[in-house]
């Protein structure tokens, strides 16, 4: 079994905040040793995946308004029913929480259930450290992610884990530097088919499915958390002008967004003159 240290921990992650960093350490080599992520491959993939989905290992809890996630992932959205929310408020109590940011009711209940916790009931829960460490590895174990891991195969982790290619560049930076304080000098793990249903034969009930949606999903800031003009140009774009008015709860992004849309009117009215002025 491999120990890992905060230290090792923060060279991967220099701007981790030390309260994550000094509470995941210890526990990393026991738990993920029960998973099977022991070799260096298999846990640089594993931890490369987790430093992008807490942002360096700053929160534990994915960045947002109530107002944002309940816009994004409520019942009424087709997002907030494949995760299985379904009452008011499910968007912001199912929020993303955990190493892999474990996201919606579905995912809530499941991985829950794995754990042997109530995450429903106290969704808080999946926030603490070592609880988010285990559901991280639930879902490694669950879809199968040490076999692409074998392969180095980090659009495909990265595919299982958010449900796309969201923030690929940067899981590929931290990859890069795992393997550097971790270096992978065992040989890896040679690939072997399974059988489609290896309990049949036994007569072991099959367990429950899965949920629909992968664990984490991203989406980009709303526009009262973007921190630049160009962060709100963003959210114009991808959301539409109505739209990112409900986000704005900040007086800064509010001027961002007035000076956007001043400047558009503006570069439309110049174009008009110019038009009028030669006759086309």
């Amino acid at each position: 079994m491999t120990a890992y240290s905060a230290a090792d921990l923060r060279a991967l992650a220099p701007k981790g905040l030390p309260a994550i960093l000094n509470s995941l350490a210890p526990t990393l080599g026991p738990v993920l040793a029960k998973y099977g992520i022991d070799t260096p491959l298999r846990f640089a993939h594993f931890i490369a995946q987790a430093a992008h989905e807490t942002d360096g290992f700053k929160t534990l809890i994915e960045y947002g308004s109530e107002a944002y996630f309940n816009k994004r992932y409520g019942p009424q959205t087709s997002v907030g029913k494949r995760l299985g929310n379904i009452e008011p408020g499910d968007g912001a109590r199912f929020r993303g929480r955990g190493i892999f940011q474990c996201t919606g009711r579905a995912n809530y209940r499941f991985y829950g259930q794995k754990i042997g916790i109530d995450l429903v009931g106290a969704p808080d829960m999946a926030a603490q450290p070592a609880n988010s460490l285990a559901i991280a590895c639930e879902y490694w174990k669950a879809k199968g992610l040490n076999a692409l891991a074998d392969r180095d195969d980090i659009e495909g982790i990265t595919r299982k884990i958010n449900g796309g290619l969201n923030g690929l560049a940067d899981r590929k930076a931290y990859l890069a530097k795992a393997k550097k304080i971790w270096p992978a000098t065992a040989a890896p793990r040679p690939v072997t088919s399974a059988r489609a249903d290896p309990l049949a034969d036994i007569g072991v009930p099959a367990p429950a499915p899965l949920p629909d949606a992968p664990i984490a999903l991203e989406a980009p800031p709303p526009l009262a958390e973007s921190k630049t003009v160009l962060g709100a140009i963003t959210a114009v774009s991808g959301s539409g002008a109505l739209g990112v008015l409900s986000y704005v709860q900040n007086p800064y992004a509010l001027a961002a967004f007035a000076l956007v849309v001043a400047a558009a009117g503006f570069i439309i009215w110049q174009r008009a003159r110019q038009r009028k002025a030669f006759g086309t």
